[in-house]
């Protein structure tokens, strides 16, 4: 079966907040020249135990709906753990390594398309 991204997007997000993800972002790169996805979902837990909870309600979400991720990562340390939907890419930090990297802030120029706000 397959799933837009959108509904990619509303799934992924559901399961986070189940999860109480904080600071749910995704930002949209369908308009940037040579990406290799449509968009990145950006959330993080207090603790390496909540960012496991969160990665692997996300993916069994996602795998009740018939879609299974191409490659999920980091699991072993629990700190920042990658789930590759293909056109959705899913990372879930520890609070401090998601500070540490501040992806937002490398991609700034995208548009913000969860929680909806527009970023210049």
């Amino acid at each position: 079966m397959l799933i837009n991204l959108d509904s990619k997007l509303a799934i992924v997000v559901e399961a986070a907040e189940a999860k109480k993800a904080a600071d749910i972002v995704a930002l949209d790169f369908r308009e940037m020249e040579g990406a290799i996805t449509d968009a990145f979902l950006i959330c993080s837990g207090t603790s390496e135990r909540q960012v496991s909870a969160i990665a692997e309600h996300i993916r069994t979400e996602m795998r009740r709906r018939g879609v299974r991720p191409g490659h999920m990562e980091g699991t072993d340390f629990k700190s920042w753990i990658l789930i590759d939907f293909g056109d959705l890419v899913v990372h879930v930090f520890l609070d401090e390594i998601r500070q540490k990297y501040r992806l937002e802030d490398l991609w700034h120029k995208t548009r913000q398309i969860y929680p909806g706000e527009q970023r210049s």
